[in-house]
């Protein structure tokens, strides 16, 4: 059976929205009240289930991306093959044979996004070089970058040569990089205001695009949304999640978060980070937003309180706010990104067969998940959110 690595948590915004002196809008997170129903949130729920075939059969999911224009899937698994879907589900291409050590192949990736210059898709290895592939893995582009110091975890583009950067967890000091490929080097450095409290990771990615903006959601425990200017290169806090009395105090945390530290602390800075971080996965009793993207519409928040987890809805637009926790007032499964008003998420067949609501399902998608066998590979599941 396939299965999806779901370390994720989530928690619900009673959102009341208001901007600060510097146009920051303040998102109020309701911890309590659950939505009765989905009327007048979630229009209905469809699913993809993606195709399965000799060529096409994902070991666990590590990430899913999606891309509009394209109208395409793209699944990265366990194995680091990345497989191609079509909006529908169809397979198209699999990265299998380009894994190796030739020319034109990769080893070791630890992220993949569509790249709308050239019409195909990235991928990153951890040391910043990026494969450039077309839609059935024929190699376009290998872009190196030159006496590069650091490990990276995400990246996007932002034009044919430059791309954004952002560090590996463990040397994540607040900051994301901007690389000219061209120029083979990094050329800007780019701070964000308000650093993470801890450098664990639970989210898979960094960066949303939304039209012609751009966003980042920083790794770890971090409260706030930006939005990346590309010319200016500048970090704008555009979002900023407010859990009121229940925000995570850090001068109560023991330990030390990867911005603290410094040249005089870096030989026991492992043991700190690494107790900073245990803290608040085992012990800490705060709601801890571990998922966290938006759009021009809708914020999306998945948090975990004391191992019980949450979904949160903000309509930026209506200040209207829907939070599920514990299957009220639906079954609801952590999600992976939106595309208008559509928020996508990924299930295996067995989660389709045993806990999704067939009142919010077509006739059609309920006869599909009645033609699925356990090992078929996994559905994509969409929820429309009224605008």
């Amino acid at each position: 059976m396939k299965k999806v690595a779901y370390i994720l948590l989530l928690f619900f915004c009673s959102c009341v929205g208001h901007k600060t002196e510097d146009s920051t809008e303040i998102v109020s997170v309701e911890l309590h009240n659950v939505s009765k129903s989905i009327d007048g949130f979630i229009d209905k729920l469809e699913i993809v289930p993606l195709e399965t075939n000799d060529s096409s059969l994902i070991s666990d999911c590590r990430k899913v991306v999606y891309d509009k224009k394209m109208d395409m899937y793209a699944v990265l698994d366990s194995r680091f093959i990345v497989f191609l879907f079509s909006g529908d589900g169809k397979f198209i291409a699999s990265s299998a044979k380009m894994q190796g050590d030739g020319p034109k192949q990769y080893q070791l990736i630890v992220d993949m996004r569509f790249n709308p210059f050239y019409n195909g898709i990235d991928l990153l290895n951890p040391y910043g070089t990026i494969y450039t592939y077309d839609q059935n893995f024929q190699l376009i582009a290998k872009k190196k970058l030159e006496d590069n110091k650091h490990v990276y975890m995400n990246f996007m583009p932002i034009d044919s040569n430059r791309y954004m950067l952002s560090p590996s967890v463990q040397w994540d000091d607040g900051s994301i990089y901007l690389a000219d490929y061209q120029k083979r080097k990094i050329v800007d450095k780019i701070s964000y205001k308000e650093k993470s409290l801890a450098s664990f990771n639970v989210s898979d990615e960094a960066f949303y695009m939304n039209n012609s903006n751009a966003y980042l959601a920083p790794h770890g425990i971090n409260y706030y949304l930006y939005h990346i200017d590309t010319q200016k290169h500048l970090l704008e806090p555009i979002i900023k999640l407010d859990f009121g009395e229940e925000t995570i105090d850090e001068t109560k945390l023991p330990g030390m978060a990867q911005k603290d530290v410094k040249e005089s602390t870096k030989k026991n800075f492992k043991k700190q980070l690494r107790e900073r971080n245990q803290y608040i996965m085992e012990k800490s009793k705060d709601p801890q937003p571990l998922i966290k993207f938006l759009n021009d519409d809708f914020v999306y928040v998945y948090y975990k309180k004391e191992d019980v987890s949450s979904n949160f809805i903000y309509n930026r637009k209506t200040k209207e706010k829907f939070l599920q926790r514990n299957g009220s007032p639906i079954n609801m499964f952590p999600c992976f990104g939106l595309s208008d008003n559509v928020l996508l998420g990924i299930i295996s067949v067995n989660v389709a067969n045993t806990k999704l609501d067939n009142r919010y399902l077509s006739p059609k998608d309920i006869q599909k998940i009645k033609g699925l066998k356990e090992d078929d590979n996994l559905i994509i599941i969409k929820y429309y959110l009224k605008k």
